[in-house]
């Protein structure tokens, strides 16, 4: 009897055993797989920016100035406005982002400005963002991408936060998008129908200790939709990892024009720029006003001088 006991008992073990070693396994390959996945997404990120790059910016851009402009909605109240505003310069292309938010006393809550500037092939180019808030200070952020001098070389990305006083540069990650090509990048996934991941700075996140603090971001597209008109459209979503903000959905049309795009319990829907105007008669002027590139003064240092050319 007790025989059988000590052999009923190393049999539960050995069968325990047994499971353990199974349910590990599948753990491993599940761990595996994702980050299968994952590297997937990386790499699709890398091969759409040297796609860009091959292709130079110009086959996908017009060199005439266009301006794109969005009502930013809560329900059905009318919260602010958005305008993207891109040009061909020089070889390459420049670009403004302008956005005015207001609390429903019609009072300004928040205030973007971002410019950037970028050379044919997006290998070379300047970024500077300013966000003001009410009651907090001013925000602003600033990003160099440095071509390197020879194809051995890596490029760098260097970024200033004045506000804080921190100052960070690293070797470009081969995902990294540069400010100003996001909106092409969503814009290939949704024709290609991919899951790509790319690295990015975020202007609020702080790149503290000299090394540059990059955030991910991954676009999938999520299959086709129609407008209420009855217009076929693409669907991307964007995940952003280390901004902690919502995702957030776009809508494209057939063409890739952006047409929509929502963060929680708020939208940016496209609109005329008379429509715009019409709700806040002072963002044509505002636009035309900042939406210029300004001359680089004696002060600034040639290292520095196209990160301080926009403000």
């Amino acid at each position: 009897m007790g025989r059988t006991s000590g052999q009923s008992a190393a049999a539960r073990q050995a069968l325990l055993a047994l499971l353990l070693t199974a349910v590990l396994a599948a753990a491993a390959g599940a761990a595996w797989l994702l980050q299968e996945i994952a590297q997937r997404r990386v790499d699709k990120g890398a091969a759409i920016l040297k796609q860009i790059r091959s292709n130079k910016l110009a086959l996908y851009w017009p060199d005439r100035r266009q301006t794109d402009w969005y009502l930013i909605q809560q329900g059905s109240v009318v919260l602010g406005w958005h305008a993207i505003v891109r040009e061909g310069s020089g070889g390459g292309f420049r670009g403004w982002e302008i956005e005015l938010g207001y609390n429903q006393a019609g009072a300004t809550e928040r205030e973007m400005h971002s410019a950037w500037n970028l050379n044919a092939d997006a290998t070379d180019g300047t970024y500077q963002s300013r966000v003001e808030r009410r009651g907090q200070p001013t925000e602003l952020t600033q990003i160099r991408l440095q071509e390197s001098a020879s194809e051995a070389d890596q490029a760098t990305v260097e970024v200033l936060q004045p506000t804080l006083a921190l100052e960070a540069q690293s070797p470009e990650p081969r995902n990294y998008i540069p400010e100003g090509v996001l909106p092409l990048a969503i814009r290939l996934v949704a024709e290609g129908g991919a899951d790509a991941q790319f690295r990015m700075v975020f202007d609020d996140i702080p790149n503290s200790h000299k090394v540059v603090e990059f955030g991910s971001v991954r676009i999938s597209h999520e299959g086709r939709g129609r407008t209420d008109q009855g217009e076929q459209t693409h669907r991307v979503r964007v995940y952003y990892r280390g901004w902690g903000k919502h995702p957030r959905e776009y809508e494209l049309d057939e063409s890739g024009k952006l047409i929509s795009i929502v963060s929680g319990n708020v939208r940016w829907v496209a609109a005329s720029a008379a429509d715009v105007a019409k709700r806040f008669p002072n963002a044509p002027e505002t636009v035309r006003r900042f939406a210029q590139p300004r001359p680089a003064t004696q002060e600034e240092t040639p290292r520095r001088r196209g990160l301080f050319s926009f403000f």
